[in-house]
């Protein structure tokens, strides 16, 4: 990390933390995107009921305030 020291400024700190969150939110939205697709074939493979399957969607480990 030291080798990029030069690239993080007192200047454009605030510009990295930005671009650091929205990469997460992007990360955290694709996380439950790929488990909101992949919910059929969770109820198809798992043989689950609708009840199942929001458990498991609400169950998923997500940072995301709610």
């Amino acid at each position: 990390m030291t080798r990029y020291r030069h690239l993080i400024t007192d200047d454009n700190r605030k510009w990295w933390t930005l671009g650091a969150m929205c990469f997460a939110l992007f990360m955290i939205m694709l996380d439950n995107t790929v488990v909101n697709v992949a919910l059929p074939s969770i109820q198809r493979d798992l043989h689950a009921q609708i009840s199942q399957l929001e458990w498991w969607s609400t169950g998923t480990p997500s940072p995301s305030p709610s």
